[in-house]
């Protein structure tokens, strides 16, 4: 479903953290899937803002660093 939005960034990393808290998403394998699935139904014009997203709520939330590393 396409929606249009003034801020696709905030929205993507709203949606990525409603969905990491509501579904209990901490594994490293969960939240690469999580971003897979952002990925795939998305436009590859957004992906750029996807990846940020992703990065800048892995940052805040304090994820391990070597949970990335594969």
């Amino acid at each position: 479903m396409e929606m249009e939005s003034h801020n696709p960034y905030e929205d993507f990393q709203q949606s990525m953290l409603n969905m990491i808290i509501h579904d209990h998403l901490f594994s490293a394998p969960q939240l690469f899937q999580l971003l897979n699935c952002f990925l795939s139904l998305n436009s590859p014009a957004h992906h750029h803002l996807i990846l940020s997203a992703f990065f800048h709520l892995s940052i805040h939330l304090s994820l391990p660093r070597h949970s990335f590393s594969k």
